[in-house]
């Protein structure tokens, strides 16, 4: 799908599995550059390598250990 959001920002929160994951995959693939977040560290990190190879590093990824529920 093409949504002409190339460049554009986003931030995906709950996004080292599930659905949130999924939504950053497909705006990256998109060409959106993006600010994940989760409430473990490491697992947001595995994501951003799978969303960064997945997108042949063609969009920048912040990944941040961030808890949402205080």
């Amino acid at each position: 799908m093409k949504l002409n959001l190339t460049n554009k920002n986003a931030i995906v929160c709950a996004s080292s599995q599930g659905l949130g994951k999924a939504a950053a995959i497909d705006l990256a693939s998109e060409g959106v550059n993006l600010v994940i977040c989760s409430r473990n560290q490491n697992k947001i990190n595995k994501a951003r390598e799978e969303i960064l190879e997945r997108s042949n590093n063609s969009v920048k990824v912040i990944a941040l250990e961030i808890d949402l529920d205080s």
